[in-house]
């Protein structure tokens, strides 16, 4: 597995994911790993909905899974999503950032395995969920974007992270598709 792309989000998420879903190919050729905090037992929903909207195939994340290019995985309401040999790893410890999933889990977990070819997206949401990933995502050598003011519902998760000194990217939310498919390009 060359690279790996976690994109962390909470209020105002499931419309920025689906702004940058929708504008990646089908042939997409890098798994994604999108750590949502969403309402219980929402998360298979929220994944369907997204697999019909976008030429990504859209799924929850489930134990075991192989990550695939052109894949796209929903971590689970009630379990932190990590990693494990390329393979999804659902874990059930303690609440971090009063979440669970936490985008923090999941990105330090991506930095550990995937090192410098793991891009961490911060989106728009309330709280500081992803800084501390953000930063693990840099201290590898990896790359880092966060969504801006101006097309954040709520500027909290992506301003704490930015305002950390530890992201590369500030994009409006249209932007951070094309982005993605630069950055991937050029690996």
């Amino acid at each position: 597995m060359n690279s790996l792309i976690v994109i962390g989000a909470s209020t105002g998420g499931p419309e920025a994911l689906a702004a940058v879903l929708c504008r990646l190919p089908e042939d997409f050729s890098v798994p994604i790993v999108v750590v949502q905090h969403i309402l219980p037992d929402f998360t298979g929903t929220f994944a369907k909905r997204l697999d019909k909207k976008g030429n990504l195939v859209v799924r929850e994340g489930k134990q075991g899974d192989i990550l695939r290019p052109g894949h796209v995985y929903i971590a689970p309401s009630g379990k932190h999503l990590v990693f494990k040999h390329g393979k999804i790893d659902l874990d059930d410890g303690a609440c971090v950032n009063f979440s669970k999933p936490s985008v923090d889990v999941t990105l330090k977990s991506a930095a550990r395995l995937f090192r410098k070819n793991a891009i961490g997206i911060i989106l728009t949401g309330l709280g500081s969920d992803g800084t501390v990933g953000a930063k693990a995502i840099k201290n590898v050598k990896g790359i880092t974007i966060a969504q801006d003011k101006r097309t954040s519902v709520i500027f909290d998760m992506p301003g704490n992270a930015i305002g950390s000194g530890n992201i590369d990217y500030v994009l409006a939310v249209e932007d951070i598709a094309d982005k993605i498919m630069e950055l991937v390009k050029g690996r």
